[in-house]
């Protein structure tokens, strides 16, 4: 029986979690949320920031479920980390781009 409000549509995206960075893929998304899975078991937080490592995109979710090495987020707020960010979302684009792929580059930094 499907408890959720909207349908989830499965992916593999690579991504991080802070504060670390943690490095996970999210394997499945909703209008609401994701579903992340991890290299080992994630700890005890409940609330943590959200990087798609391709996009650059940044969410600040809160943790409602866990399993082994997965746990289900609700996205409470985003961000596009390609150029100006607010505060809450400083360090998620200091870290997406020092990991962020080779060819990834920042849409606000044009040439002149």
């Amino acid at each position: 029986m499907e408890l959720r409000a909207t349908p989830r549509l499965g992916c593999s995206l690579a991504a991080f979690v802070l504060p670390g960075p943690i490095m996970c893929s999210v394997v499945d998304r909703s209008e609401t949320g994701f579903r992340l899975r991890f290299q080992r078991e994630p700890d005890g937080r409940t609330k943590l920031v959200v990087v798609l490592l391709a996009s650059g995109h940044a969410f600040s979710a809160n943790v409602k479920w866990r399993k082994d090495k997965e746990m289900g987020v609700l996205t409470t707020a985003q961000c596009d980390l390609n150029g100006l960010v607010p505060s809450g979302f400083a360090e998620a684009r200091q870290v997406w781009n020092r990991l962020k792929p080779a060819g990834v580059r920042e849409q606000g930094a044009r040439g002149l």
